[in-house]
């Protein structure tokens, strides 16, 4: 594997970044959510009390609860960071380095805890896989397929850290993926027939750890059905991939979910049929599912970065903007009740 090291000298960043290198977009701004049941009254140091207390309620062990977001730049090589932090909405992209070569278009980021840093797999680029750890691009062993648009999640299964690379799209084939690969992060290899294929060739879903073996892979597209709402199930334990018989409340592709109670999940944004985008919410009971519409985002659109939560747990969302060329466009949302929590 072969390492390149992040030019960090400011005389190396873009021209047009400002002094204090912010990265600035007329649709770069941060929201907050306005339809929301949070008291405002209540102080930061017992909304984080409570946010805490939630979690361990809730068994909530797989959200992501990071200080800083970073952006990797389709088809380019900046790289940015954003702080994550309870109510800050005036915090900027901030230009921290340029990758030496150029990124793939398409690609996916993965967080893999904080010894493996940060993974970009996929698109269209044959050197598909590459880490961001320690301030430094990896360069790791390729998939076997180059697949885009892709849904992917990290987890530790029996102490073997492990990335998994659901559906995509095949740039050569034309057409939806149904494989799944699997990635040893210790090894550095990537393995197919592991699992099942999925029953429906998808790309632009999204996929979720729900729990030590299960796995939801949500929507999604294909080019015979369209935009998807079918739900599969990924065993882990027992290398299983099944369709399940709850169907999402609207066809839904390039979203996000993140799971908000021991039993449930939330589902936000994306684009539905005909490509109108979302800011619908939606929470699906995977026990009994039972679905409820939930208070709407501040703005509809495309959801691929993971989800972060604050101190105080608003959930901070990261839309794509002008296809991945611009750093996301950063919106907080508040689903806590604090009062009734």
């Amino acid at each position: 594997m072969s390492k390149k090291k992040l030019n960090k000298s400011n005389k190396s960043l873009l021209s047009q970044s400002t002094s204090n290198n912010n990265i600035n977009s007329k649709n770069n701004n941060s929201h907050s959510n306005s339809s929301t049941a949070i008291s405002n009254e209540i102080p930061d140091s017992q909304k984080i009390k409570i946010f805490n207390q939630y979690k361990i309620k809730n068994k909530l062990n797989y959200i992501l609860t990071l200080k800083n977001a970073f952006w990797f730049e389709y088809g380019g090589n900046m790289i940015a960071r954003h702080i994550v932090s309870k109510n800050d909405t005036t915090s900027k992209w901030r230009l921290i380095a340029k990758y030496k070569s150029s990124f793939a278009n398409h690609f996916l980021t993965i967080y893999a805890g904080e010894a493996n840093g940060y993974f970009l797999i996929g698109g269209t680029n044959s050197n598909n896989t590459l880490q961001y750890v320690n301030n430094q691009i990896i360069r790791k062993n390729s998939m076997n397929i180059e697949r885009s648009f892709m849904s992917a999640l990290f987890f530790i299964h029996n102490n073997i850290p492990t990335i998994l690379a659901i559906g995509g799209y095949d740039y050569s084939d034309k057409g939806q993926l149904s494989s799944i690969e699997s990635y040893d992060i210790n090894k550095d290899i990537w393995s197919m027939n592991i699992y099942p294929d999925l029953n429906v060739g998808r790309s632009q879903a999204n996929s979720l750890l729900f729990n030590e073996t299960k796995i939801f892979v949500f929507g999604g597209y294909n080019k015979n059905y369209g935009t998807l709402n079918s739900i599969e199930e990924i065993n882990i334990d027992k290398k299983t991939c099944n369709i399940i018989e709850m169907k999402l409340p609207i066809p839904l592709r390039r979203f996000a979910s993140v799971k908000i109670t021991e039993n449930k999940v939330l589902i936000m944004g994306g684009i539905s049929r005909l490509c109108k985008e979302s800011d619908a919410t939606f929470i699906l009971n995977m026990d009994n599912y039972n679905q409820v519409k939930y208070n709407n985002l501040p703005r509809p659109g495309t959801i691929e970065h993971e989800v972060y939560f604050d101190e105080i747990g608003d959930m901070h969302l990261f839309y794509e903007n002008k296809y991945g060329t611009s750093p996301p466009i950063h919106v907080i949302y508040s689903f806590l009740d604090y009062n009734s929590v």
